[in-house]
């Protein structure tokens, strides 16, 4: 199998969720951030040096946490960095390894603002990214974004409705309020802005590695 470099315009591996969930097989990746003793405060720098010394040894995957908010009750032992800025950052930086939101609190996150983080990390990264969402299972982080925890089974399948039509090839949008979907219109990542009861927001492409 070819592999591409990162200032090439074309997927640096065709197969990207193969090389990482082989069957059979064992792969081996990382969990971004990676601290030392008593360090509470993440370096981007050195994340970003230790993705591209990864990315080097052959590692297959650098997987990136979403923690909203830490707590007292599920304190967190270093702060996290915003998972979309660092995931940016590491397609920016590497070639050839995956990269894994390990996993975006959909529950807690607008599903068309993931749709667009994790095209737009898809294409930085020429097809290195790999979509992982959860339903979270911290009370004050729910509590702090005005959430209620009991309910997180219905919103969580909510969400994944509008996140899973967005990124389908076709893409489509499901608007949040139907008699309103006339007057939105989302720029999203094409040229020109079109209504949300005709086109999609965007030209999402599938997410998924293509054969």
């Amino acid at each position: 199998m070819r592999v591409m470099t990162a200032s090439e315009n074309v997927p640096a591996s065709p197969s990207i969720a193969n090389d990482v969930f082989a069957q059979d097989k064992l792969s081996i990746g990382l969990t971004l951030p990676i601290t030392g003793d008593n360090q509470s405060v993440v370096d981007f720098n050195e994340q970003v040096a230790l993705a591209r010394r990864a990315d080097q040894l052959g590692f297959r995957a650098l997987w990136v946490r979403d923690v909203p908010l830490n707590s007292i009750d599920y304190p967190d032992p270093v702060g996290h960095l915003d998972p979309w800025v660092l995931l940016g950052a590491l397609a920016s930086n590497t070639e050839r390894i995956a990269l894994i939101s390990g996993a975006i609190v959909l529950t807690l996150r607008h599903p068309l603002h993931v749709a667009k983080g994790a095209f737009s990390v898809n294409t930085l990264s020429r097809g290195r990214f790999i979509l992982g969402v959860g339903s979270g299972d911290r009370p004050p982080e729910y509590a702090a974004y005005g959430r209620d925890p009991d309910e997180r089974r219905d919103l969580y399948r909510s969400h994944w409705e509008t996140l899973a039509a967005a990124v389908a090839v076709p893409s489509r949008v499901i608007p949040a309020s139907p008699e309103r979907a006339h007057s939105i219109a989302c720029g999203g990542i094409g040229r020109s802005k079109r209504r949300l009861d005709r086109a999609p927001f965007a030209r999402l492409d599938d997410l998924s590695p293509r054969a």
